[in-house]
């Protein structure tokens, strides 16, 4: 049996320090974002940051006729956005012979990042890289 329907791309956005359309400039580091217990993130997709144009109007014919520029406007827009690629990341993964390949997206305005890599949740560790010499 397949279990192909349980797949799922992660997605990850911290919220603290957001603007009203998501977008994060700065950072209380290190007094915030150091440990698990002080960095804040999106709980809940439906309460991400909206655009302005999406905050007017939740109407899927008013989204579709976003001009290109603001299509990617705010976090919920980017959002959507990623949950689209899903139909391409999914396949990828499924098909590639060896299953070390991953496919993620980021987006710098607000530091979300998403992707899929199958069963591990390596990306959860990517906060606690670091380079050190080996001397």
């Amino acid at each position: 049996q397949s279990s192909r329907y349980l797949q799922r791309i992660f997605y990850e956005c911290q919220a603290e320090n957001s603007e009203p359309n998501g977008d994060r400039h700065e950072t209380n580091f290190p007094n915030t974002s150091s440990t698990h217990n002080t960095t804040v993130w999106w709980s809940n997709i439906t309460n991400l940051p909206a655009g302005k144009q999406e905050q007017e109007s939740s109407s899927t014919a008013a989204t579709a006729m976003k001009p290109p520029s603001t299509v990617y406007d705010s976090t919920y827009d980017r959002a959507k956005i990623v949950s689209a690629l899903s139909t391409i990341m999914l396949p990828i993964y499924n098909k590639a012979p060896v299953k070390n390949i991953g496919s993620y997206v980021a987006f710098e305005a607000d530091g979300s990042i998403a992707g899929f890599t199958g069963c591990t949740h390596a990306h959860a560790d990517w906060p606690f890289f670091s380079i050190y010499n080996r001397e």
